[in-house]
């Protein structure tokens, strides 16, 4: 028979001695296949501090193009003593989330006002952004006249405007 320093599976190799090479290089080795320690978990929890969207801050005027042009023309009434609002969807036209403000020209009068003023617009083919657009005249009766601006700072080629006529009974 066989001696017991010799198993079945000796000279599958060949007669390379590969195996036993292979078996001396591996030997200082260990089986951990990852850096130790990489997992190990840091208890320092960081987190990203929410950018505070501010129109101020980036310098932005509300104001209608040098043409005058308007994109859209709104009309609502509503009882002068309770103030009155109305909605406006504006759909997404760019391929990225997009930050806009929101506001009116300095010629408005103060009685109007809208919200929200600023935040994250949705990509292309996304929900519309939808921005509601109040006037509460005090109980004064009359129409009064504003013009909206939703400005995509980064894309300001896809800045709406917006006429809104609201009269007050």
């Amino acid at each position: 028979g066989y001696g017991s320093d010799i198993s079945y599976t000796d000279g599958m190799m060949g007669s390379t001695g590969l195996d036993k090479l292979k078996q001396m290089q591996y030997a200082s080795r260990s089986n951990d296949p990852g850096v130790a320690g990489a997992l190990d978990i840091n208890p320092d929890v960081y987190e990203v501090e929410k950018e505070e969207l501010s129109a101020a801050k980036r310098g932005i005027t509300f104001e209608l193009k040098p043409s005058g042009q308007i994109d859209l023309e709104v009309d609502f009434s509503f009882d002068s003593l309770e103030g009155g609002s109305t909605t406006i969807d504006v759909r997404p036209v760019c391929m990225t989330f997009e930050e806009f403000y929101c506001g009116f020209t300095s010629d408005t009068p103060a009685c109007f006002s809208v919200s929200p003023s600023e935040g994250y617009m949705e990509r292309r083919n996304g929900p519309p952004t939808t921005v509601t657009v109040s006037c509460n005249p005090n109980g004064r009766a009359g129409t009064y006249v504003g013009y909206l601006c939703f400005i995509l700072p980064e894309e300001k080629a896809f800045s709406t405007y917006y006429k809104i006529t609201a009269t007050a009974r």
